[in-house]
């Protein structure tokens, strides 16, 4: 086995201090220094990633086994984006990784830190920030631009975060309140909300009756058994699902959708009415310009003052 002795310098502990990052593979090797790359302002921070001395020890080639090796140079230079210490630049770590190859079987072998997950090149104290600043009102595209990533970075992201905030498949509120919203893509998502507290219980990525059926057989039946009452809109599969999914609980019909479904069926005769008059006659404009009457509540109506619409000829 031969050994590889490496030294370091004045300059990696007071980098490593400014960018709180102390993994003993790294050692930043000069000052930083600035660059334009794509386009974008960088703050390089160079640096070389080495094995350690117990890993030199204990190697044993990936390919074969063999236990001799020799040094055999670095790898290109590769970025490490990191959180950013400029506001006018973005930082990043301009990083070398050592390599070796097998005396018996001529293979390579690079070393890796513990900056970034495998075959990535950003730093997990980067999506940590990435995951903090999600909990804030700001959208992923804010963030991406604010950051140096692109959107679909901070998707990632939160989607790997996610099992952090799994639910508790043991609890569900008494009372439940279903819906969909329009999101992402132009397309509809499913919400479960508590009725009591208007706490949100999940959102589905879409509003298919399959897809909202398994999400609720994950929770046992004494817990489903356990929810009482069950509002939502006039959903036919809606009715269906909640007399499947939870036995004892009452279906209620939100008013907001029962007086929007009367204030149509209103809508619908008035207009029915409205097309049967010639479009220049007084009938069809007093139905079309008097539309908020017909949808007002009876007691709010004025039954003894006469008034003249001037706009109506005739």
């Amino acid at each position: 086995m031969t050994s590889l002795n490496y030294t370091t310098n004045i300059i990696d502990p007071t980098v490593k201090s400014c960018l709180n990052y102390h993994d003993p593979h790294l050692i930043f090797d000069d000052e930083p220094y600035k660059d334009t790359l794509r386009g974008t302002k960088y703050l390089l921070f160079p640096a070389t990633i080495y094995f350690l001395s117990q890993e030199l020890a204990d190697f044993r080639c990936h390919n074969c086994g063999f236990t001799s090796f020799y040094r055999n140079g670095f790898t290109p230079m590769h970025l490490i984006k990191v959180p950013s210490v400029n506001s006018t630049y973005q930082t990043a770590i301009a990083a070398r990784s050592a390599r070796i190859r097998c005396r018996n079987c001529n293979s390579t072998c690079s070393t890796s830190s513990d900056l970034t997950d495998h075959g990535c090149h950003i730093s997990k104290l980067l999506k940590a920030k990435i995951a903090a600043r999600l909990r804030m009102d700001i959208s992923a595209k804010t963030i991406a631009f604010e950051e140096g990533v692109s959107a679909s970075t901070v998707n990632r992201t939160l989607d790997s975060t996610r099992c952090e905030f799994r639910n508790n498949f043991n609890f569900l509120p008494l009372h439940l309140c279903f819906d969909e919203f329009r999101g992402t893509h132009n397309t509809y998502h499913f919400i479960c909300l508590d009725a009591d507290n208007h706490a949100i219980q999940t959102i589905l990525p879409n509003r298919l009756k399959q897809t909202i059926f398994n999400y609720f057989m994950r929770f046992p039946a004494p817990v489903r058994s356990l929810v009482r009452t069950v509002s939502c809109d006039l959903n036919l599969y809606y009715v269906d699902l909640i007399k499947k999914l939870f036995p004892n609980a009452k279906i209620i019909i939100d008013r907001f959708h029962i007086v929007q479904m009367l204030n149509r069926a209103v809508n619908s005769m008035r207009t029915d009415l409205m097309n049967r008059f010639d479009n220049n006659s007084k009938n069809y404009k007093l139905f079309k310009r008097n539309w908020k009457l017909f949808l007002k509540r009876y007691d709010d109506l004025n039954c003894t003052s006469f008034m003249k619409d001037l706009n109506v000829n005739g």
